[in-house]
């Protein structure tokens, strides 16, 4: 009779313990058009609209000895990207497509910031980037500590430099640069992924947007990249490019 009564009572402390929570997701499927490839000479990186004119904002060292840069959409178009504003020693760079003249240019989904989100240690967070397995890979994790940069678990993958680091509600927590062991996922002691702060990205998006004109250290500055008055249409297996003359 004592085994009987002591049974129950171990599966209902065992149903008990609440799982993990986790970045839901329908809140990963809703921010992932908003999240782009881009592709240069020295290899590719991930990116993320940031208004609805298209600008992208992402790592400065993806394609910092790149003279061309290419972008790949969610819906499979595709642009050649030019330099706008560049802050080298925060990492931090905004690419703006090429002009679409075609008239047909479709509303760019985008990801704005919300300056009062913040994270606590253990936070959930995701990350949306893409690596050599596959586009659009989500990498789910905890945030482990918050100094100079936001640090999680498990390691992002090469090729996420760039991507959205956003929270349980989809907003954008951090700018991801890169990870202790970029080969494969691990979650284990010594071993975490990096984010630009999100006080940092504001800073420089407020820089971008003229809101902000002082800066103690090395300010962001525009870039000296610029642009070709046309958009050709190139038309591919893979989808549309649009490439300046």
């Amino acid at each position: 009779m004592k085994r009987l009564a002591v049974f129950p009572f171990l599966v209902l402390l065992a149903t008990a313990v609440p799982a993990w929570a986790q970045v839901p997701d329908e809140v990963i499927e809703k921010i992932k058009p908003s999240v782009v490839v881009i592709y240069c000479d020295n290899g590719t990186g991930t990116g993320y609209i940031i208004n609805a004119r298209g600008d992208i904002l992402t790592n400065y060292h993806i394609c910092s000895a790149s003279s061309q840069r290419w972008v790949r959409l969610y819906d499979g178009r595709k642009f050649e990207a030019t330099r706008v504003y560049v802050w080298e020693p925060k990492d931090m760079v905004i690419l703006r497509l090429a002009p679409d003249l075609s008239g047909d240019r479709k509303p760019f989904p985008y990801l704005p910031l919300n300056d009062t989100m913040w994270i606590a240690n253990d936070s959930a967070v995701a990350a949306i980037g893409h690596s050599k397995h596959g586009l659009w890979q989500v990498i789910k994790g905890r945030v482990k500590s918050k100094d100079h940069y936001v640090k999680y678990q498990p390691t992002i993958l090469y090729g996420f430099s760039g991507s959205p680091l956003i929270n349980e509600r989809g907003y954008v927590v951090g700018l991801n640069i890169g990870s202790d062991n970029r080969d494969i996922s691990v979650e284990q002691d010594g071993f975490y992924s990096s984010a630009i702060t999100l006080n940092d990205v504001q800073e420089f998006l407020d820089y971008f947007y003229g809101k902000k004109t002082v800066a103690k250290q090395e300010p962001p500055v525009p870039s000296i990249d610029i642009f070709a008055d046309k958009c050709v249409w190139q038309k591919t297996e893979e989808g549309q490019w649009c490439r300046h003359e």
